[in-house]
């Protein structure tokens, strides 16, 4: 997802393609090790997750691998605990200070689309050959909002309730 400001949304346009193709390009390669490019003047993009554990280290990992094959773009990626991550990721979109993509669990997406904070991705997708149409509808739909897609689904959270057949 990508901020909504003013005086940087053309450069976040670009970033926000730069970082669609990186999303589709680390699905394809992986595991695969990469060779490195020489350092050029860059474009960084910063990343804020709040992936843990293994997860963390593989996301960090992808991060590491696509910085080190290119000399294009540079990705920033910040890692906070759960704990702390939605406070200041609110914070940081309402003083319009956010990071250029982040992670967003779905049922913390709504109130930063309705206080205007993110701008929807259909325009950025469509640049690169990402097609909405590909997810899951009923996981693309969880992050449309007036029939305008907000975020990537990368994942999803089985939700269920156990009881006792014998005590209702």
């Amino acid at each position: 997802m990508v901020l909504r400001n003013k005086k940087r949304e053309m450069c976040l346009v670009k970033k926000s393609l730069i970082l669609v193709s990186l999303l589709a390009a680390l699905v394809l390669i992986g595991g695969v090790q990469l060779a490195p490019c020489s350092a050029a003047s860059k474009t960084e993009i910063v990343f804020w997750n709040l992936f843990g554990g293994g997860e963390g280290d593989f996301v960090d990992k992808i991060v590491k691998d696509f910085n080190d094959f290119q000399s294009d773009v540079d990705v920033k990626a910040l890692r906070l605990t759960s704990n702390e991550y939605y406070a200041k990721f609110g914070v940081a979109l309402a003083s319009g200070k956010g990071p250029d993509v982040a992670i967003c669990h779905i049922d913390h997406l709504a109130p930063f689309v309705k206080a205007n904070q993110l701008t929807a991705l259909e325009p950025v997708a469509s640049k690169v050959g990402f097609k909405f149409s590909e997810v899951a509808d009923n996981l693309a739909k969880q992050a449309t909002f007036n029939s305008k897609q907000y975020a990537v689904p990368i994942d999803t959270h089985f939700h269920m309730l156990y009881y006792n057949k014998a005590i209702l």
